[in-house]
């Protein structure tokens, strides 16, 4: 069941669930024709079904694939009407059902378009099914959700209902490390047992949020769909995401999402002081304050400002992409970084009350990566465009404090020819 206790790696995301939907075998190899003939094809008894959910998700995998690049919406919207036009010049019933699916979940004006399209058919004759007039009409029932110990994830399960239909839902986990990002979604149509379940298997109880709470987890899990060019998500997501983006139409509209806290300084000098006092980083030794201080610059761009969460995933995205790419460390602080990073995780478990089998866990994370993680350090493969530029700037002798100084560099740099450049930046990833 999505958002289960267990950890979710970044590297799982390969992991595959069974699909909530089955496109038609062989659609995506967009020769139209064939495509909109296996689509129509696979749609026999489309128009006959009782449930306008059966359609809506139906629909939802014919445009998941039709969405080849999800951040790129003229493109994908652009094949949307190509089917849409492709649909309007058939005569059969399933073609009718498809077009109203799709105007149901389509924004405008592809949804005024397939709108229209299905309206001719039914002019010329086309029986419209008796779902027509319900599909669409999704109103909101209710929403609950849990959060996982280390707050890596949030459990959401919510109810809609269509007019004179029994309540579906929606059980989806939300990645607070992805911020957010809806990576596991289901269509179930026994929201009472789907939370009863939840509640008998997990210790994560499920608590009632509101219309409001449930729009603003809604935009943030979809939006970062598309923020995405292939979004790590679990393989049921892309063709349900236009079903989920749809069903936001029967959400209040999410207040304007708050920006980012930023850490001050004082902040930052606070929790560097109170770790270094604790009895949690007695005996790490040495100066270790940079390497604390790199810690901190992690959590606050990673943690939405929160220093104390810490969980395997977010061990993993530390220690073998974030500091691998971005921070240049000493030969020294870079093997004092397993031990500091223990210290804090102790530290900061203790501030959040964990029970000690969640700090256990999150330590034994360490254990797993500490020998990758020291190897990706030193692995000039593993550092970012920044990092390289950074250490090549080093190389050079120039002085950070001095903008001048910086300044002629990177203009120097940029007059390099491309070959010049990737000298510094290393190969494009293609090339590698």
């Amino acid at each position: 069941m999505p958002g289960s206790k267990k950890r979710r790696s970044t590297k799982s995301t390969n992991g595959r669930t069974r699909s909530t939907a089955r496109a038609p075998r062989g659609a995506k190899t967009w020769s139209y024709d064939s495509f909109v003939e296996d689509i129509v094809r696979s749609a026999s008894g489309l128009s006959r079904v009782n449930d306008p959910l059966e359609v809506e998700v139906y629909a939802s995998a014919i445009l998941a694939l039709v969405d080849s690049d999800p951040n790129r919406p003229a493109e994908r919207l652009g094949r949307a009407r190509e089917l849409i036009d492709r649909l309007a010049a058939r005569t059969e019933p399933e073609a009718l059902a498809i077009l109203i699916g799709l105007a149901t979940l389509l924004p405008d004006p592809e949804s005024s378009i397939a709108r229209s399209a299905a309206s001719r058919l039914r002019n010329g004759g086309v029986s419209a099914p008796a779902w027509a007039e319900t599909i669409g009409q999704a109103r909101f029932v209710e929403a609950w959700a849990a959060t996982d110990s280390l707050g890596d994830q949030d459990m959401i399960v919510a109810s809609f209902v269509h007019p004179g239909r029994r309540p579906h839902s929606f059980r989806i986990t939300a990645d607070h490390n992805f911020r957010g990002l809806f990576r596991q979604a289901a269509v179930d149509l026994e929201p009472e047992i789907v939370r009863r379940v939840w509640n008998e298997v997990s210790d994560m109880p499920l608590v009632q949020i509101t219309a409001g709470d449930l729009a603003r987890r809604w935009a943030a899990g979809t939006g970062m769909y598309r923020q995405y060019l292939d979004a790590p998500v679990y393989e049921e997501v892309p063709q349900i995401m236009p079903l989920l983006e749809a069903r936001a139409r029967a959400l209040p509209t999410p207040a304007e999402p708050a920006e980012e806290p930023e850490l001050s300084e004082e902040d930052r000098r606070a929790f560097v002081e109170g770790f270094l006092a604790a009895p949690e980083a007695a005996g790490i030794g040495g100066d270790v304050e940079i390497v604390v201080d790199t810690l901190i610059d992690f959590r606050g761009s990673h943690a939405e400002g929160d220093l104390d969460r810490w969980s395997p995933v977010v061990v993993e995205i530390a220690m073998l992409d974030w500091l691998p790419r971005k921070a240049s460390l000493a030969s020294a602080e870079i093997a004092a970084m397993p031990g500091v990073l223990r210290a804090m995780i102790r530290f900061s478990g203790a501030r959040k009350g964990l029970s000690d089998s969640d700090i256990a866990e999150t330590l034994a994370a360490i254990d797993s990566f500490e020998a990758e993680f020291l190897t990706a350090m030193t692995d000039a493969d593993s550092f970012g465009p920044g990092k390289r530029i950074a250490l090549a700037m080093q190389d050079d002798g120039v002085d950070f404090d001095d903008p001048e100084a910086v300044r002629h560099w990177i203009d120097a740099f940029n007059e390099r020819p491309i070959e010049g450049r990737d000298d510094v930046l290393g190969p494009p990833p293609h090339a590698r």
